[in-house]
C-alpha cells in the first residue's frame, strides 16, 4: 500500500565501555594498565535511494537503531565500532526533525549519491590505560560509553515526475495512463478507482519518462471532501500538469473546479505548463462545436495558454501526437523542484550548566565526569580518591568550590553519591 508521510524514530548506537585492566602474566604479575577503550557507537545516516517509490518499507519498521559499541578489552584494545544505520528514502523526500512537537526542516534529498549523517554514535569510554600517569601508575578509572542520541523524524515524500495527471472522477485518467505506460492501474465505472498515487514510464527508444496519476478531485475537495487534497503536493515536483476532462461533461465546469482545487491547494501550482486532454471525444454529439466552447472557455482564466488534445476511443493519432509533444517538451525542460524554506537556527552562546545545587547536595552534569564515573567502580575508596583527585584538577572543582561546597557535602555523578572530602 503506498505512502508518503511517516514519522520514525531513531537512534544512534551506545559507544562500548572503556575497561579497568593490569598486565597479568607470567613474566609480570603486577604489571601497568592495559585496559583498552570502548568502540564508537554507529551513526545514522539518510539517503535517497532510486529504487524507492514511496515510505511503505517504514509502515511496520519505524524505529531505527545503529549498532553499538563494543566494550575496550586487555592489552589496550578498542572495542569493535558499531555499524552504521543507513535510511534509504525515494528521491524528493523532505525530512524534518520533530522537537516537543515542533517541526524543524532537515533537508530536502534528491541525489541519491549524497548521504548525510543525521546523528553521531555514541562516543567510546576511554580504558584506564589513557589514566596512566608518571603520579599514578595504578589508574582504576574507566569511562562509560556515550550513550547514542535518539530522535523523531518525518519523513514527506513529494515524488519528482515529468507529468501529473489529475481530473474530475471517470474521466479516463487511469485509462490514459495506462495506455502511455506500464502502469497497471485500477479501471472501473465508479468513483474513485484511484485512491493512491500511481506511477507509469513511457519508454520510447532511449528515453524515458515519469508519469504520476493523482485521485480524483471534486468541487470541495480542499475541504477534505472525497479523497480530500493531500496528494496534490506531488505536483510541486512535476515539469508539466495534464488535466483530463471527459468531453462528455460540462468544460466550463470541469475546468473551473480543477483549476480552482489546485489554486486553493498552492496557487504557485498555475505556474507550470498545462496540457489539456479532452477524452472520449468520439462520444462528443458536435466534436466541432466541444472545441470552439473550450477555446472560449479557457480565456476565462488567468493560466499560460495549455497545450490542448482531443483524444478518441477509436482513433490512436492523437495518442501519438501526445506522446510526441511529451519527449518534445521533456527534452527542452528542465524541472523546477519545490523551494524550501530552511529555517535560520540561533546557537546561544551561554555555556551549558556542570553543577545543579541544592541546599548542601551538588549533583555534577558534566558529560565527561558521568561518563568517568559510570565507568569505574566508585564504591572502592582506592578509586574514589583517583576521581575526586581528577575532580579537583578540574575547571570542576574551582566551579564547586565558588558555590561554596565543604566536607560533608553530599556530590551525585552519574550513578553515584559520596561525600566530599578535603
Amino acid at each position: 500500500m503506498f505512502l508518503d508521510n511517516i514519522i520514525i524514530n531513531i537512534k544512534a548506537g551506545d559507544g562500548g565501555d572503556g575497561i579497568v585492566s593490569f598486565i597479568r602474566n607470567a613474566k609480570n604479575s603486577l604489571g601497568g594498565p592495559d585496559g583498552g577503550s570502548g568502540g564508537t557507537g554507529g551513526s545514522v545516516w539518510i539517503q535517497a535511494d532510486s529504487t524507492l517509490n514511496d515510505l511503505s518499507i517504514y509502515r511496520f519498521n519505524n524505529k531505527l537503531i545503529a549498532s553499538n559499541g563494543k566494550n575496550g578489552k586487555k592489552q589496550n584494545q578498542t572495542g569493535q565500532q558499531g555499524a552504521d544505520y543507513i535510511i534509504k528514502i525515494p528521491i524528493g523526500t523532505n525530512v524534518s526533525i520533530i522537537k516537543n512537537k515542533k517541526k524543524e526542516f532537515f533537508g530536502s534529498f534528491y541525489d541519491p549519491k549524497e548521504r548525510i549523517k543525521l546523528i553521531n554514535g555514541g562516543k567510546g569510554g576511554k580504558g584506564n590505560i589513557s589514566f596512566a600517569r608518571s603520579d599514578n601508575k595504578e589508574p582504576l578509572l574507566a569511562e562509560a560509553g556515550g550513550i547514542g542520541l535518539t530522535k523523531k523524524v518525518e519523513l514527506d515524500l513529494k515524488i519528482i515526475s515529468d507529468f501529473v495527471f489529475v481530473s474530475l472522477p471517470n474521466a479516463g485518467k487511469s485509462s490514459l495512463l495506462s495506455l502511455l505506460s506500464n502502469a497497471k492501474p485500477k479501471i472501473a465505472d465508479y468513483p474513485f478507482s484511484t485512491i493512491y498515487p500511481e506511477i507509469g514510464i513511457l519508454e520510447a527508444r532511449f528515453s524515458k519518462i515519469k508519469l504520476l496519476e493523482v485521485p480524483a478531485l471534486i468541487e470541495g475537495s480542499h475541504k477534505k471532501l472525497g479523497l480530500g487534497n493531500e496528494f496534490l503536493k506531488h505536483m510541486s515536483n512535476t515539469k508539466a500538469l495534464v488535466l483530463i476532462i471527459a468531453s462528455k461533461d460540462n468544460i466550463n465546469n470541469s475546468i473551473k473546479i480543477l483549476l480552482t482545487e489546485i489554486e486553493k491547494f498552492n496557487p504557485k501550482l498555475l505556474d507550470k505548463h498545462l496540457i489539456i486532454v479532452c477524452s472520449k471525444i468520439d462520444l462528443c454529439n458536435d466534436s466541432q462545436k466541444f472545441r470552439k466552447q473550450l477555446e472560449i472557455d479557457l480565456k476565462n482564466y488567468d493560466i499560460k495558454e495549455p497545450k490542448v488534445f482531443y483524444l478518441s476511443n477509436e482513433n490512436n493519432q492523437n495518442l501519438e501526437d501526445l506522446k510526441s509533444y511529451m519527449f518534445k517538451f521533456v527534452s527542452e525542460t528542465n524541472l523546477e523542484l519545490e523551494e524550501t524554506d530552511i529555517p535560520i537556527i540561533s546557537i546561544k552562546n551561554s555555556e551549558p550548566k556542570v553543577v545543579k545545587k541544592h541546599k548542601n547536595n551538588f549533583e555534577i552534569l558534566d558529560e565527561n565526569f558521568i561518563s568517568l564515573a559510570n565507568g569505574s567502580n566508585l564504591n572502592q575508596w582506592k578509586t574514589l580518591v583517583q576521581f575526586q583527585y581528577k575532580m579537583r584538577q578540574s575547571e570542576l572543582f574551582e566551579e564547586l568550590i565558588q558555590m561554596g561546597i565543604k566536607t560533608g557535602d553530599l556530590i551525585k555523578v552519574g550513578e553515584y553519591e559520596f561525600i566530599w572530602e578535603e
